[in-house]
């Protein structure tokens, strides 16, 4: 049923990052905009650049608005807006 004991967990993604040394990281779909909210807002995003990018770095799978965000623009996510 889950775990109580808040010491198991990382306090932090730089933490979590660090400790448990991922070789795949996956971002679910979901509001691109609020997914991006919650990454700049956690202070995620210089932690899963760092995590996904040089040698030994993770392989880095989004779908949807996981994928959006890691793209150079999210210009993608706006096909709905003015109604067409």
């Amino acid at each position: 049923n889950g775990c109580d004991d808040s010491s198991v967990f990382p306090k932090n993604g730089e933490e979590a990052f660090q400790e448990w040394k991922p070789h795949f990281v996956y971002i679910q779909g979901g509001n691109t905009f609020w997914l991006y909210h919650c990454i700049e807002k956690g202070g995620w995003g210089p932690d899963l650049v760092k995590t996904c990018t040089g040698e030994d770095g993770a392989v880095y799978c989004g779908t949807s608005a996981g994928a959006i965000i890691m793209g150079q623009s999210m210009d993608t996510a706006c096909w709905k807006v003015g109604g067409s």
